[in-house]
């Protein structure tokens, strides 16, 4: 009588996990239908031939369908995955102008605290340095775009003075 039950609860665990399963699959792969379709997109960010260390990379879609950019951190070697919703999912399919924000700030605010100012007031703070020019930070001038196809793309992204 034991084993009768111990089988029939193991049956029915099984059925459930099955089930649980078949409901989950379509959830997971066919994604929210109401979402833009994406390409996953990654690449590396130099500037006059030297890895860019640090920033963030945006892609700015110049479609009319939707305004939503994706963008990825500048990891130490160059390189860049986008993110638009979730982590690593890419970018919008089609067209994009893409933004380059990489700067240095004044070691004496990094890690959250902030010098004590002087006898007049003034903080003693240097403005942010920028690592690569100013120019790819704006979609008013920058000169990089690129159109994202679906799949996997990759967007080496080349920056000069």
């Amino acid at each position: 009588m034991f084993r009768t039950a111990f089988l029939h609860r193991r049956a029915s665990i099984t059925s459930g996990l099955v089930l649980a399963g078949l409901i989950a699959l379509p959830i997971g792969c066919g994604g929210d239908p109401n979402k833009p379709k994406l390409g996953r997109v990654s690449g590396t960010v130099t500037y006059n031939g030297e890895p860019v260390t640090k920033g963030i990379v945006t892609f700015v879609p110049t479609g009319s369908e939707t305004g939503q950019s994706a963008t990825g951190e500048i990891g130490p070697d160059g390189s860049y995955q986008l993110t638009t919703f979730t982590e690593g999912d890419g970018a919008i399919l089609g067209n994009h102008l893409v933004l380059v924000q990489s700067m240095e700030m004044d070691p004496s605010i990094e890690g959250g605290s902030m010098p004590i100012p002087d006898a007049q007031g003034n903080l003693p703070i240097a403005p942010p340095k920028y690592l690569v020019p100013a120019k790819y930070s704006s979609t008013s001038t920058t000169d990089l775009n690129v159109t994202v196809e679906e799949g996997r793309n990759t967007h080496d992204l080349t920056l000069t003075d």
